[in-house]
């Protein structure tokens, strides 16, 4: 038994490193391949158990890991690849159940019929958060009574009067529709300065909620204009903030590691700015959690402190 378990945890590795490789090589067909050929000599579409083990692995990569422009088709390509062992195997509300943290995988199987949409799901969405509903509206909108489906569209329309002429486009880009976040993740720092001095807007000020933002740590938390130049990397607008005195709080580190850029971790040190937990074991774990290995390993060899394998 205990070598079964070796031998499974030596077979998950290999296949994360696989598709870790295909998300994050541009030249990624080959690892595409590779992939395919690792589930079907494994039989891991085959059994539930293991292929609800790599659909969770999908599922965190996804949620956390820096996405590239060409992430999510990729991610697209191996749900695809498994779609008929996925709709076999699992009923439906169970493959929402797996993915519902993640809304561009469930637009996803909702829109390649793996998942149908039903009175159970739409309570869910409802329940879990009125911004997560919103997102689906184009979906769940001819399950909806009369009542709820008008007065979904007042909300949406009171959000934004021209919402539904761009709907479907913002849906799928899964990014915070907000001009001035716009220019944070491009790193627009003239357009920004051009803004802020034109503006009342606060260098403090938190970003403004989206529906159409997919990133759950962005979903959860109320980042402030600082924190989301860091979780993006924009080195300019950061430094321009930073001149301006914005505070350079602990937060900044979890936003930092999800960035992926190496520049914006050496530009909090140089600023001896800390973590709140000043042994960066928090930082070490975000780290793994984003399957960012490069970064993990630069917190474990020069920042970690009491560190417990």
């Amino acid at each position: 038994m205990e070598s079964e378990i070796h031998e499974y945890i030596d077979l998950m590795k290999q296949v994360n490193y696989i598709l870790l490789q295909y998300i994050d090589e541009n030249e990624s067909q080959d690892y595409l391949l590779s992939l395919k050929q690792i589930i079907e000599e494994h039989n891991i579409s085959e059994n539930k158990e293991n292929l609800g083990d790599f659909l969770r692995l999908i599922l965190i990569i996804t949620n956390n890991h820096n996405r590239n422009p060409n992430f999510f088709n990729k991610i697209e390509k191996i749900l695809f690849l498994l779609k008929d062992k996925i709709k076999k195997i699992f009923p439906n509300d169970e493959i929402f159940d797996i993915f519902k943290s993640n809304k561009q995988i469930v637009l996803f199987l909702i829109e390649n019929e793996l998942i149908t949409i039903n009175d159970d799901i739409i309570h869910s969405m409802i329940y879990s958060n009125v911004n997560y509903f919103y997102y689906f509206f184009n979906k769940t909108e001819s399950f909806l009574n009369d009542e709820r489906r008008n007065i979904t569209k007042l909300s949406l329309l009171n959000i934004d009067p021209k919402i539904f002429q761009s709907f479907q486009l913002k849906q799928k880009d899964g990014v915070n529709d907000d001009y001035v976040c716009t220019l944070i993740r491009e790193d627009s720092i003239e357009e920004f300065v051009s803004y802020f001095n034109m503006s009342n807007l606060p260098l403090s000020a938190t970003v403004k909620q989206s529906i159409f933002e997919t990133n759950p740590l962005l979903c959860e938390k109320s980042a402030t204009l600082i924190e989301y130049s860091a979780f993006y990397g924009s080195i300019q607008i950061f430094n321009f903030m930073k001149m301006n005195g914005v505070e350079l709080s602990p937060s900044l580190w979890i936003y930092a590691i999800h960035s992926r850029n190496p520049e914006m971790i050496h530009l909090l040190e140089e600023l001896h700015v800390k973590p709140e937990d000043k042994t960066y074991q928090s930082c070490l774990k975000e780290a793994i959690k984003c399957h960012h290995n490069e970064i993990a390993n630069y917190i474990q060899d020069n920042l970690l402190t009491n560190y417990n394998e």
